[in-house]
């Protein structure tokens, strides 16, 4: 399988790291700006995951889960569908919004800040029972999410993170995973978060 994306692309990470954690070999294909990835397209909206037998996924989220779904690692697909739609409608549009402000492309608002705060606590309170998202295992929810988080610690977002104490310890239980930090280093080289763009 390769894995098409450009420099800088943060969703890249969810499909890597799910590729990762799930088992699966993956081929990291960077495309140069103008690059068409796929045939029929004359644009190409990346990260886009082509598969074995040449189809393609263009959602992040839809391969993240496609890894667990195929090494039999999704036990509740609803919870699951949930949890992925809350990210993709809530917290990537707030991320991303945010990311902007900070790059200086947009102004960044207290209303933002507290509405990402907002998100983040919610995030806090579905781990306060679980080491993960959905239980005691590391599901597709937790690597979009946190591959969503991500960028963020480069900002010095960990004051907020710190007052949430699950989900502090969260994210150092996957960070702390050698296959997650392999991933990171491969896609980020020594720049961590920091190399994330929007």
């Amino acid at each position: 399988m390769k894995l098409y994306t450009d420099l800088g692309n943060f969703q890249t990470l969810k499909v890597l790291l799910a590729a990762r954690l799930s088992g699966h070999s993956i081929q990291l294909v960077e495309v140069k700006k103008g690059d068409i990835v796929v045939p029929y397209f004359t644009k190409s909206k990346l990260p886009v995951l082509e598969l074995e037998d040449g189809k393609y996924l263009f959602s992040a989220n839809t391969a993240a889960k496609y890894f667990y779904l195929k090494t039999n690692k999704v036990t509740d697909e609803d919870a699951e569908n949930i949890l992925l739609d809350w990210e993709f409608t809530q917290l990537l549009p707030t991320v991303v919004t945010y990311l902007l402000g900070v790059s200086g492309h947009e102004k960044k608002t207290n209303i933002l800040a507290d509405q990402l705060a907002n998100l983040l606590l919610e995030v806090d309170g579905k781990l306060s029972k679980t080491t993960f998202l959905l239980g005691h295992q590391m599901t597709a929810s937790d690597v979009c999410i946190f591959s969503t988080i991500y960028p963020l610690l480069g900002l010095k977002l960990q004051d907020l993170i710190q007052n949430l104490a699950n989900m502090k310890r969260w994210t150092a239980d996957i960070l702390a995973l050698e296959t997650v930090s392999t991933a990171i280093k491969d896609l980020c080289g020594d720049k961590g978060a920091e190399i994330f763009r929007v």
